[in-house]
C-alpha cells in the first residue's frame, strides 16, 4: 500500500500514520502549503489559491477513496488530506501574520473534532466524499467564526 502515490496524498505525506493527534498534524502541513500563497496579491493569489484549492480537493476525494477502500473503513484516522486541504483554503484567506494563523488553526480544530451540524451530515457521504465534505464544512465554519473574532479583536486583522 506505501507504494502508492494515493497512500502517501491520503495521508499527508505520512503525517496521518502518527499516533498522536493526526489531524492537527495534517492541519500543520496545511498551514505550511497557504504560508507562500499569503504573499501573492491580486489575480496573482487568486489563480494560485483556486488551482491549489481544486487539485487538493479533487486528489483529497481520489486518496482518501482509495484509502478507504484498502483500509475497509469509512474515516480511516491516516487520512488526513482532509485536514491539509481544509486549512490550507482557510488560512490562505486569512491576512497575514501569526495570531490569523494561530486563531484560525485553533478554530478550524475545534469545529472539525466537534463535527458540528451540517459537519456530522456531510461526513455521512460515500467513501473519499464524505471525508473531505465534513472539513471543508468546518472550514467554513472556523473561516466565519473567525472574521467575527476579528470585529472586536484588532490583532486578528492582520
Amino acid at each position: 500500500m506505501r507504494t502508492s502515490a494515493w497512500f502517501w496524498i491520503a495521508t499527508g505525506l505520512g503525517l496521518g500514520l502518527s499516533p498522536i493527534a493526526p489531524g492537527t498534524l495534517g492541519s500543520l502541513l496545511g498551514l505550511a502549503l497557504a504560508y507562500p500563497a499569503q504573499h501573492l496579491s491580486g489575480p496573482a493569489f487568486w489563480l494560485a489559491y483556486c488551482l491549489v484549492s481544486v487539485a487538493l480537493c479533487g486528489a483529497g476525494v481520489i486518496s482518501a477513496t482509495w484509502l478507504c477502500r484498502r483500509l475497509g473503513a469509512e474515516d480511516p484516522p491516516a487520512a488526513v488530506i482532509d485536514e491539509v486541504t481544509a486549512q490550507f483554503m482557510i488560512t490562505a484567506l486569512l491576512p497575514p501574520g501569526l495570531w490569523p494563523i494561530v486563531v484560525s488553526f485553533l478554530l478550524f480544530r475545534l469545529f472539525d473534532i466537534t463535527k458540528a451540524f451540517p459537519s456530522n451530515l456531510a461526513e455521512r457521504l460515500p467513501e473519499g466524499w464524505g471525508v473531505m465534505a465534513d472539513d471543508l464544512v468546518a472550514g467554513i465554519y472556523s473561516l466565519a467564526a473567525y472574521y467575527v473574532l476579528a470585529k472586536w479583536m484588532p490583532a486578528l486583522r492582520g
